[in-house]
């Protein structure tokens, strides 16, 4: 029996304040209901959490750290928001990360640029980012990529840098990134909800994506094949991957998560049949969007 090693998982907070995905048809979360999935995550020893100021979760995350009194024991990996259109630049980066230190109250563990915009001005300031690293005593510098293209900069990278990729048993665009070993975290690997849920809100998306989403749970069922099962074994067995993201939105679904029972092998004919379902850029969800 398989079993996801807990220290690989990564709690995402996009949601835990707010309904965040196309398979989310919670209300937004009270204090109370987003304390019980915290508390739920280090019943199961799960100490690590992936933050950013766009979630609205680092308040809500460094009230319930303060009161656990788990100072020392979490693991945050945040986001440095889009500075692209900034002038001050050094000046926008220093600010945010001291604002999210003083709201989840201890130290950041791996600091990521959330924009790839950011990428160049990264490449050209080493030394400032070195300093931020010292001054602030944060362990891993990284970057979030959206694209390929985004790593077509990883030559110009001389330093140790962390990359948080999207990768799903659909999608297999980062599968065979040259990056060193131990140095890549998967998000998306639910494609938020929509690869293990069956339902999905379906108003304002693309037909193209409510179709591929409706065959891909229909051929699972005719297969006899749990999504959540796939898609947690799919992830898991991926030797370049360190860590991943997961995101939830109730304390049984995080039970149900990280007590999953894997598959110790995927079906290649499986693999090949769920992604031909997702061409084009459909494991994108920027572009499932219907314009208006």
């Amino acid at each position: 029996m398989i079993k996801i090693k807990k220290n690989s998982v990564i709690i995402g907070t996009a949601q835990l304040y707010s309904p965040y995905g196309i398979t989310n048809f919670l209300d937004k979360k009270s204090k109370k209901k987003s304390f019980t999935i915290l508390e739920t995550a280090i019943d199961q020893k799960i100490y690590s959490f992936d933050t950013a100021p766009g979630y609205n979760s680092e308040k809500i995350l460094g009230e319930f750290i303060a009161a656990h009194g788990l100072k020392k024991k979490i693991i945050i990996y945040n986001k440095i928001p889009s500075f692209a259109e900034q002038k001050k630049k050094k000046f926008f980066i220093l600010n945010n990360i001291e604002k999210s230190i003083k709201l989840l109250g201890c130290k950041i563990n791996t600091l990521f640029l959330h924009d790839t915009k950011n990428i160049q001005f990264y490449c050209k300031n080493f030394d400032f980012f070195d300093s931020i690293k010292k001054n602030f005593e944060i362990s891993n510098l990284g970057i979030s990529v959206y694209d390929q293209k985004n790593l077509n900069i990883k030559n110009k990278i001389k330093k140790k840098t962390v990359f948080q990729v999207p990768i799903s048993v659909v999608d297999q665009r980062f599968e065979n990134i040259n990056l060193i070993k131990k140095n890549i975290i998967a998000r998306s690997i639910f494609l938020q909800g929509l690869l293990i849920n069956d339902k999905i809100k379906a108003k304002g998306i693309s037909k193209k994506i409510i179709d591929a989403h409706k065959l891909y749970h229909q051929y699972l069922k005719d297969k006899n094949i749990d999504p959540l099962k796939l898609s947690l074994s799919y992830v898991h067995n991926l030797k370049k991957i360190d860590k991943f993201v997961i995101g939830v939105e109730t304390p049984m679904q995080l039970k149900k998560i990280v007590n999953c029972k894997l598959y110790q092998t995927i079906d290649i004919k499986t693999l090949f049949h769920v992604r031909s379902l997702f061409q084009s850029n459909l494991y994108n969800p920027r572009s499932w969007r219907v314009e208006k």
